[in-house]
Formats: C-alpha cells, sequence, structure tokens
C-alpha cells in the first residue's frame, strides 16, 4: 500500500505542511490556506501510529494562531475555528469522534487525518510527508526483528542495505525536517527552484516582477506580462495577486485619460480665450492692420498700416 509508511509516521504530515507553507501562501486561494493552517495544527497532534488529534478545541485556537503567519491568515478565535472543523470535515479532510471517558463523564472529541483528500487538495505537503516517511519506513525495515542479530544473515548484494554516503545522507535529511521551514525567512516570494521548475527560462524574469508587485513598483505593462507568463507555463495566479494586477492596469489607464483630458480641457480653454479676445478688438485689428509701438515718453500708439 502506498500510503503505508504515512499511516505509520503520522508526525511527518506537520512537517510536510510547514515545509510547502511558502508554495501554499503563493499559489492556493485564502480558503486552501485556512484549511492548510488548520490541518498543520492538527497534525502536530498526531505523532505516532494509531493516535489522533484530542486536543481541546482552545489549544487548536492557540496553535492555530502560532502558524497562521506562514499561511497569510487571520488569527482564528474559538466560534471561527469550529466552523473551519465543520468545512474540512465536509470536504472529507478530517473525521471528528465522540468518545465517552467514563472515569471524568466527558465527551472527548478525537480528529484523523484523511489521506486521500489532502493528498487531492494539497499535494505537494503529501509529496514532501510520504517521502520522508518512506525514508524512515526504509530504515526500520532494514533493522527490523531481533532473529537477525543471533543469527546473522549472509551479506547482501542490495546496495540500500550497505552503510553508503546515501544512507548517511538519508539521516540528514531526515533531521532537517523539523528545522528547515523554522530556520527559512518567508518573505513572501517563492523560491528560486520553485521558479526554475515551474517557469524554466522565464524563471528570473517572473521572480523580478514579483519582487516588483511585492515592493509596490510594479508598472501596467509588467502585470500584463505576469499574466502572459503564467498563462504561457499553465500556472494558476493567487485571486488576491489577479485582483493587484488588474488594479494596476485599471489605475494606469485612468491616469492616462485624465491626462489625455486635461490635455483637451487646455487646448478648450485657449480657443475660449482667442475668442473672446477677437471680440474685442476692431476690425482692422482682426486683419492684422494695426501696429502698436511706443512713442518717446512711452505712451502706447496706434499705428494703422
Amino acid at each position: 500500500m502506498q500510503n503505508t509508511p504515512l499511516l505509520l509516521h503520522p508526525c511527518y504530515w506537520k512537517s510536510g505542511f510547514r515545509t510547502q507553507a511558502s508554495n501554499i501562501k503563493a499559489n492556493k486561494p485564502s480558503a486552501q490556506r485556512k484549511l492548510a493552517c488548520l490541518l498543520e495544527t492538527i497534525s502536530s497532534h498526531i505523532l505516532k501510529h494509531g493516535h489522533t488529534c484530542f486536543a481541546s478545541t482552545t489549544r487548536l485556537v492557540q496553535v492555530y494562531n502560532e502558524n497562521c503567519d506562514r499561511y497569510d491568515c487571520r488569527p482564528t478565535t474559538f466560534d471561527t475555528l469550529k466552523k473551519q472543523l465543520k468545512t474540512a470535515e465536509d470536504l472529507n479532510l478530517i473525521v471528528r469522534e465522540q468518545k465517552p471517558n467514563n472515569a471524568t463523564g466527558q465527551n472527548l472529541r478525537h480528529i484523523t487525518l484523511c489521506v486521500d483528500a489532502i493528498q487531492e487538495m494539497f499535494a505537494g505537503a503529501y509529496k514532501y510527508a510520504l517521502q520522508a516517511a518512506q525514508k524512515r519506513f526504509n530504515r526500520q525495515k532494514r533493522h527490523s526483528g531481533g532473529a537477525s542479530v543471533e543469527k546473522p544473515l549472509e551479506a547482501s548484494a542490495d546496495k540500500a542495505c550497505e552503510q553508503s554516503d546515501k544512507n548517511k545522507n538519508g539521516t540528514i535529511n531526515t533531521k532537517d525536517l523539523s528545522t528547515e521551514s523554522k530556520n527559512k525567512i518567508n518573505n513572501g516570494v517563492p523560491s528560486d527552484s520553485w521558479f526554475l521548475k515551474i517557469f524554466k527560462r522565464d524563471a528570473d524574469e517572473v521572480k523580478q516582477l514579483q519582487l516588483a508587485a511585492k515592493q509596490g513598483r510594479l508598472s501596467a505593462s509588467g502585470a500584463r506580462r505576469v499574466i502572459k507568463l503564467y498563462n504561457k507555463h499553465q500556472q494558476p495566479l493567487a485571486p488576491k495577486f489577479v485582483s493587484y494586477l488588474k488594479f494596476v492596469i485599471a489605475s494606469w489607464h485612468n491616469k492616462a485619460a485624465s491626462a489625455v483630458k486635461a490635455s483637451v480641457n487646455k487646448v478648450r480653454d485657449t480657443a475660449t480665450m482667442l475668442a473672446e479676445y477677437m471680440n474685442t478688438i476692431s476690425e482692422k485689428e482682426s486683419q492684422g492692420l494695426v501696429e502698436y509701438y511706443r512713442d518717446a515718453v512711452g505712451r502706447v500708439q496706434v499705428r494703422y498700416l
């Protein structure tokens, strides 16, 4: 079964969401970002096989608000989180069960993650978590059981069983799962590897345009270029980013229209002044047969040509 390693080691769900948080933030709509933050919050309480998340709603609110900045979400409240849990359950992302505690007379709420629905909605987080869980599963599989210690097997020709550099690298990568996203500074722009993977030769141009948009210096032509490049590589744009690009383009059109209107008004004002002046002069002046000059004492005189 493909998902067996992840079911046996659910602790890697948290690492999957934390590592993919920047990509989810850049490419997913607000509703899905909130769900991703909720799933990371739940997964941080499911660390062993067979366990479920039984944390109280108050505890979930606290952890959710600690994680929300990574997904560009607003802090939540008690009532809002209850609605989000209902939404996640309706989408088959989680399953909630009520289990009675006979000792205290209380009903405890347990939450279980649903792998299939999460795989469909958050493929990146699923693949990362599955890959990490698979590495740990393979290591445990090689060293499982005590019979092999009492009766050693013959040397295996399988390279996976050798103490090679590959095994050491696997150990280091697994250790990095909990620290990679913690030490990484999130500036709201995806990594260089993501741009290269999606946009290939256009990666540098797309990154520069997105940085310009983040800093508020993107022009209308740049906004059109972003849309064109995303369509070229069949990559969807986040709804908030689309709204910003439309705003940049619309602002440029409004500015250009205002400049044209001001120019037209200036021409109209000049024509009006000329018409008023023509009404105040004589017929010969309008024909250019009059010359104005100053005499010896500085008085203005008229000379008819």
